[in-house]
């Protein structure tokens, strides 16, 4: 299904001022300090971890990212400038079954000192850009909590509309021909 073969090699995607890489082992100072700090935990639904959750986090993710044929796609979200990791997004394949093949589901979590700068906007739109181009995804949602307005307000900005309520979070989709609507309007 992939247009261009990525099973096997890490992954590495660049924009004007980020670089989304595989999370790797040394990116766990930067792990535990989204996964710990509440301000970043809560709106993600998330009580405050500890290091050693933090770090158990880290290596299923790392774990997930080696799987082939590869279903999830965990990056740390790096400052290209100073080389600093900021936050991580995530998008792994949503669920099972014939309804769920060429679906992805997008997470992600920014440090605070990064928030308001565009960062996760900038991130998430070369995430949908590898989706849609080289995953040849169908559809991408996303979840948040109704509480979480910085999370949908990035969701919106990257051509995501709400669709409805999804438990206790907030649906959010957009699907490939979306995708190529809004790419042709830049």
């Amino acid at each position: 299904m992939n247009a261009i073969p990525i099973e096997g090699r890490p992954l590495r995607l660049v924009s004007e001022r980020l670089l989304l890489r595989d999370l790797r082992p040394e990116d766990w100072p930067a792990v535990h300090d989204l996964r710990g700090d509440p301000a970043v935990a809560g709106p993600m639904g998330l009580a405050p971890e500890g290091e050693e959750e933090s770090r158990e986090w880290l290596e299923r993710a790392i774990r997930h990212n080696r799987l082939l044929p590869r279903q999830a796609f965990n990056l740390a979200i790096i400052l290209r400038e100073t080389g600093v990791a900021v936050g991580w997004i995530g998008m792994s394949r949503a669920g099972e079954g014939r309804d769920a093949d060429g679906v992805y589901e997008l997470s992600f979590a920014l440090l605070r000192d990064y928030w308001g700068k565009g960062i996760m906007t900038e991130a998430a739109r070369v995430l949908l850009s590898f989706a849609f181009e080289r995953l040849e995804a169908k559809r991408v949602v996303a979840d948040c909590l109704p509480q979480n307005v910085a999370s949908a307000r990035v969701l919106e900005k990257v051509g995501m509309g709400y669709e409805g309520p999804a438990g206790a979070c907030l649906r959010y989709g957009l699907d490939d021909e979306g995708w190529r609507h809004d790419d042709a309007a830049l």
